[in-house]
């Protein structure tokens, strides 16, 4: 949700020019945008994890992913995140409306901004790497089963959704720091936050039939589908009248 509404924010920005909220809310908008963005990949990242169990460890899953464990997990997610954010949190984070993108509010050295540049590419298709690694061998898994239960196809289906929604972060970094493309960095920003409904549509055929229901497409595709009926009228000349 903050994603999404980040991204509006950005929009807007775009079009005023301007900060909707000054500079200083500028800084808190996207420092806090920067941080859930390595959140929001960590956690991928863990779905990804949990999925590669429940299909490669299936019989010691419910230990690795207990209650308790679990907690552990989404906490080393913020925290790791924390850490993967300090230049963030040290020099603050700023959208440029003129550039078309965030960066620092306080510029470091040249020799840091490398640094940790290079840092964050690291760490970004290091998570990626992994995702990528974790659903394609999970894939894989399925793929060499001899026989599919209806629940094992509607995992699969799950894993092809998360290697799909999983992307756009991945082309979002590339865009920010290796090939300098705005437009397609905001683009991709904005898939990262609104493709998965249209994934989960294209591969749930029941949530595809809630949508159309709802939006009203299904009644008018039942109106051109339906069967017409047609009455046939014989010719009165060929009719054969009995008198009594």
């Amino acid at each position: 949700m903050y994603w999404s509404w980040y991204f509006f924010y950005q929009g807007m920005c775009q079009l005023l020019g301007y900060s909707l909220f000054g500079e200083l809310g500028n800084v808190i908008v996207a420092t806090t945008a920067q941080y859930l963005f390595y959140v929001c990949m960590n956690m991928n990242l863990l779905f990804a994890f949990n999925r590669f169990s429940a299909v490669v460890y299936r019989h010691s899953h419910d230990r690795l992913f207990s209650n308790f464990n679990g907690l552990i997990y989404v906490a080393l997610i913020y925290i790791g995140s924390a850490i993967m954010n300090i230049p963030g949190f040290m020099f603050l984070s700023k959208y440029y409306p003129e550039l078309g993108t965030f960066n620092y509010f306080h510029m470091p050295s040249v020799a840091f901004l490398k640094i940790s540049i290079c840092l964050e590419m690291i760490a970004v298709y290091g998570v990626h790497v992994a995702i990528f690694i974790l659903y394609g061998w999970a894939y894989m898994t399925y793929r060499k089963m001899k026989s599919l239960t209806n629940q094992h196809k509607k995992e699969r289906r799950l894993l092809i959704q998360a290697i799909i929604s999983g992307s756009p972060c991945f082309v979002l970094m590339t865009c920010h720091h290796l090939i300098h493309f705005p437009l397609l960095e905001v683009l991709a920003g904005e898939l990262c936050v609104g493709i998965d409904p249209i994934i989960y549509m294209w591969f749930n055929r029941q949530i595809r039939n809630d949508f159309l229901e709802i939006v009203g497409i299904r009644r008018v595709m039942k109106r051109f589908n339906m069967t017409r009926v047609y009455t046939t009228s014989t010719n009165p000349a060929n009719l054969s009248v009995s008198h009594e």
